[in-house]
């Protein structure tokens, strides 16, 4: 399976438009799928903005009416891409929870992006050309943010049915997917100065059934890259970010086969393309 992975969009209309261009005339690559690792949206929503996204008059100044705004307009970037690609995506911290809600509502008022296929892969499994995706949205609830979420406790799918428990990371998913994509990387791996999330981190020393595993993340803007880590066979992408303050104009392709090492490209559109794989273990 060949995939895009394009960073945390936030917002950056030209330079996505810049991307879908390049990915439709890419002869060289063929791309099967296209992944977002979230922060979808370019107003930057803060903890204490309301969730009222369906536009109403006076609307304007709205926090989260320019957020919906802005992923109409991302949406319609989208569509552009070639007919029927796929595309497989988390909400970000910087996003609602309930962006598949949004894009939903934005689907059916929106004639040119009826025909888009987007699917959320937060906290569900989902199953394409024989392999198997999830994925976890958010990050850490260490300041204010719209989607955040504790860190301290993995749950089993029996969890997530509990009416009594909020959802944090179901465990199974990890344990049964062979492309798990999260907004946040783990502690320790591609995510700055430590800036990612030990319940992820956690996750990923469950013996997993499968012999070879992607983990697909964004988040940590500057942290752009990639890298295999033979324990537990998993190839770690950090997609970088298309928004401030680290403005890569990057697209990310894997050749992904649950039998080998994933290969790994990425590319930026202008600049040197330079080497960004990196060996790290469990313990960094």
């Amino acid at each position: 399976m060949k995939l895009a992975l394009i960073g945390d969009i936030h917002g950056q209309l030209k330079k996505l438009r810049q991307l879908v261009d390049y990915i439709n005339h890419d002869y060289f690559t063929k791309t099967d799928a296209i992944f977002l690792s979230g922060d979808i949206g370019g107003y930057y929503l803060s903890y204490n903005d309301k969730d009222d996204w369906t536009p109403k008059k006076n609307k304007e100044h709205n926090p989260s009416f320019k957020y919906t705004k802005s992923i109409r307009e991302v949406l319609k970037i989208l569509s552009l891409l070639k007919k029927d690609m796929p595309i497989f995506y988390v909400p970000g911290n910087h996003d609602y929870s309930n962006l598949h809600d949004i894009i939903d509502f934005i689907k059916a008022s929106t004639p040119e992006v009826k025909h888009l296929n987007i699917q959320n892969v937060d906290q569900k499994m989902v199953s394409f050309l024989g392999y198997s995706i999830s994925g976890k949205g958010g990050a850490p609830l260490t300041v204010a943010m719209p989607y955040g979420f504790d860190d301290s406790q993995l749950q089993s799918k029996e969890d997530l049915l509990r009416s009594d428990i909020k959802p944090t990371l179901c465990l199974d998913y990890w344990k049964e997917c062979d492309i798990f994509l999260s907004h946040c990387p783990p502690k320790g791996i591609l995510d700055g100065k430590n800036y990612g999330s030990d319940l992820i981190l956690d996750m990923l020393t469950v013996d997993c059934p499968n012999e070879h595993k992607l983990f697909l993340c964004g988040h940590i803007h500057e942290s752009f890259g990639h890298g295999y880590i033979e324990e537990i066979k998993t190839t770690f992408v950090n997609g970088g970010s298309l928004g401030e303050p680290y403005p890569n104009t990057l697209v990310t392709y894997v050749d992904f086969s649950s039998f080998k090492e994933a290969e790994v490209q990425m590319k930026h559109l202008y600049g040197a393309n330079e080497d960004t794989k990196y060996n790290f273990t469990l313990e960094n």
